[in-house]
């Protein structure tokens, strides 16, 4: 096995433990998902997954994004299951504007546009997340931030003898985990 596929393996792992580490809080009721950005997220890496496999076809870095639309599509699920999520009306406007950036995403050939506009979508539609994070840390308390935290740092190390454009989104993702650590460590 080449290193390169021992790493993005371990991303994979650490991040479908956080993943079940988070459904496993969904299903005990300790925290109550965003249903705009879960949803919004599982479509978010869809679209960036297969419009990068229909380009360069599989690669190995393309892991942490395909265990991140299923789990995304999970933990949506689950919470729809369980009636246990959190959407306030204002996160409407939120998933209103992450359809705008994926539209641009997808309208752009140019992938320097595409990758800031997908980091633009994935950021406003953690915004309902994040807001939650910060305002009742207890809501979005779970070991799947540090996890996920743990998985984007092994996406990195894949990412380091890429070029600027390859390493945007997994910086963006494990900076978000940061700040979702971060946030709910708060007492």
């Amino acid at each position: 096995m080449h290193f390169e596929q021992l790493i993005a393996i371990l991303a994979a792992l650490f991040l479908v433990f956080s993943q079940v580490q988070y459904i496993v809080s969904t299903i005990k009721k300790n925290v109550r998902p965003s249903l705009p950005s879960w949803l919004g997220w599982a479509v978010l890496t869809g679209t960036s997954l297969l419009s990068q496999y229909l380009v360069m076809g599989w690669q190995w870095n393309f892991t942490g994004i395909l265990v991140s639309t299923v789990s995304c599509l999970v933990v949506a699920s689950v919470a729809i299951g369980l009636k246990n999520y959190s959407i306030r009306k204002d996160d409407w406007i939120y998933v209103i504007l992450g359809c705008i950036c994926i539209g641009i995403y997808l309208a752009s050939e140019d992938p320097w546009i595409t990758t800031i506009y997908a980091i633009f979508a994935d950021f406003i539609l953690g915004i309902p997340t994040l807001r939650k994070a910060f305002y009742d840390p207890k809501s979005e308390k779970s070991p799947a931030w540090l996890l996920g935290l743990l998985s984007w740092t092994f996406s990195l190390i894949l990412c380091l003898n890429q070029n600027l454009l390859s390493i945007l989104f997994p910086v963006y993702l494990f900076l978000f985990n940061v700040a979702m650590v971060y946030l709910t460590m708060r007492k």
